[in-house]
């Protein structure tokens, strides 16, 4: 019995003091990002190393690198599997303050199986960077419009290479996308 009219949800807000300038997302780097605790039973990143794995096959002549900023109880299972799928395009940072690799880096990958309102997401694109997001629970639509800001993909290893090679080596998409993700990411300002 609670009048709506009294009742508003506030999302989390945006991170950091800053507002990425369309400069900062002409300089980026050819650099696919993971922000996230390393941990198997909530992120699911085992699926993130089986589709980049699909991406370094399909393009022998890669120049972008999958970058992971964490760390987590999975952090040796992350790595041991890397090396056994022989991915050679995969850099682990442990854990980092994300600033400066979110400003450097052109996408952000989410696999998560559940989140609230994943941070990492609002940061991203607070950062000017486009997601490739597995969808697997609501409050990612919050988040990244499909087709907009970035990519929202079922639970598809195989799909979800293909639109991460699909943002990455398409500049045009890639940097419509970093710039939407800048301007859907104001809606969480502070104010």
């Amino acid at each position: 019995n609670v009048d709506s009219t009294k009742v508003r949800a506030i999302p989390n807000p945006l991170t950091f003091e800053y507002d990425c300038p369309e400069s900062v997302i002409e300089e980026k780097s050819k650099e696919v990002l993971i922000v996230s605790r390393l941990e198997e039973t909530s992120k699911g990143l085992s699926r993130v190393f089986r589709a980049w794995s699909i991406v370094e096959k399909e393009n022998p002549d890669l120049e972008w690198r999958l970058s992971i900023v964490g760390s987590g109880p999975d952090g040796r299972y992350y790595q041991d599997l890397c090396k056994k799928l022989k991915l050679q395009k995969v850099t682990f940072y442990g854990h980092q303050p994300p600033f400066d690799y979110y400003k450097k880096a052109s996408v952000l990958l989410m696999a998560s199986y559940h989140e609230g309102l994943p941070m990492t997401v609002l940061e991203a694109e607070q950062m000017g960077l486009a997601i490739v997001a597995i969808n697997n629970f609501e409050s990612l639509k919050d988040l990244v419009i499909d087709g907009y800001n970035g990519v929202l993909v079922d639970d598809n290893i195989e799909m979800f290479a293909h639109k991460i090679q699909e943002v990455i080596i398409n500049p045009k998409l890639s940097k419509h996308y970093c710039l939407n993700s800048v301007e859907n990411s104001r809606r969480f300002k502070l104010d």
